[in-house]
């Protein structure tokens, strides 16, 4: 009933924020807007075909898991259970097959689990199976909606008006209550792993401050207020560094991946390389564009709390990547032991 919710949630958001901008491309662009109304139902589709996919992952590990705790009890105690196909045969009252005949399926299944690494176990669950495939489609049209608004209209916006710039950055800010639904949508399914609720709890904190941090510093752009202007070569910065950081939480999602997690040695530190590229890619250009043009005077207003935030951000992230090479370089019985103390969102194990 809950999960329903969220999910019902997380796609009123889409298509309130889908309208939002659709209105404004109506407003401004005339016919061309219907152009991307196709691309957001092919983003509602695919949303939709993924809660579809998640609900049948998760029963599908269900009865897996069920079947290999099973043999797991049969093993320990010197006995061939049968399978779920000979259980219902005895429900029927038909005579079950033989033990020899149920052996080579008891080892093939117990040797599967162990040897390849397939997700039966509740510590090898993908706690998020395919949402990296939904950010994909969704961060495309959504950069793109971006990029069209700000080099046609959206630079001569007034704040004063109802369909200003003010409703704009409402618009937008909805990425990040996008992404936090859609990473709780399957959080409460996942078996009780604090790494894995470590790592979620961080993707939502780390990637929406960042997508907050990219809506502000697209009102730089904004030039139809009083002493406001920006250069060519500044504006097609942000827009650049804007695209590249709604592109990143996909590193995160995919790490929580049932692709990721499927993986006999699944990749534990997606999330320091987002750090590095977050700061590579967000915090260090952004903070030189707000530096460039505060000292410029090309803009005269600004949040200095974003500032702050980029600054901490570079300097914590390139700690948190010293410390990822610098365990690298150790045995890999001492990064064990050094990976259990880090941060959650580093260590998680799919």
């Amino acid at each position: 009933m809950i999960a329903n919710f969220i999910r019902l949630i997380v796609l009123l958001v889409l298509i309130l924020q889908d309208s939002l901008l659709n209105f404004y491309f109506a407003t401004y662009n005339g016919v061309r807007w219907l152009w991307w109304i196709a691309a957001d139902v092919a983003v509602v589709v695919c949303l939709i075909a993924s809660f579809i996919y998640a609900d049948r992952y998760f029963v599908r590990h269900e009865k897996s898991n069920e079947e290999l705790q099973s043999i797991r009890e049969a093993k320990k105690n010197g006995e061939c259970k049968p399978t779920n196909r000979n259980v219902h045969k005895k429900a029927e009252g038909d005579k079950l097959i033989s033990e020899s005949d149920i052996a080579p399926d008891f080892r093939a299944k117990e040797a599967e689990t162990e040897s390849t690494g397939e997700v039966w176990d509740n510590s090898n669950i993908a706690a998020l199976p395919i949402e990296y495939l939904i950010w994909l489609p969704y961060a495309l049209v959504h950069v793109s909606k971006i990029t069209a608004i700000y080099t046609t209209f959206g630079p001569t916006l007034d704040k004063n008006e109802t369909w200003g710039t003010t409703m704009l950055d409402v618009a937008l800010t909805l990425t990040a209550v996008f992404f936090a639904f859609l990473v709780t949508t399957t959080h409460h399914k996942v078996p009780t792993s604090s790494e894995q609720k470590g790592v979620i709890r961080w993707m939502q904190n780390h990637a929406i401050l960042d997508i907050l941090d990219t809506v502000e510093i697209l009102g730089y752009l904004f030039e139809n207020q009083e002493q406001l202007s920006i250069d060519k070569g500044s504006k097609a910065a942000v827009l650049t560094f804007v695209s590249i950081n709604l592109l990143l939480p996909l590193l995160s999602l995919y790490q929580l991946s049932e692709r990721n997690c499927e993986k006999k040695k699944p990749n534990n530190n997606l999330c320091t390389i987002q750090q590095l590229l977050s700061s590579l890619f967000g915090n260090l250009p952004f903070l030189v564009i707000r530096i460039y043009l505060w000292h410029s005077r090309s803009h005269a207003e600004g949040s200095f709390i974003f500032v702050l935030k980029n600054s901490f951000g570079i300097a914590n992230n390139s700690y948190d990547f010293y410390k990822l090479v610098q365990n690298s370089r150790r045995p890999p019985e001492m990064q064990e032991d050094d990976a259990a103390h880090r941060n959650p969102a580093v260590t998680c194990e799919c």
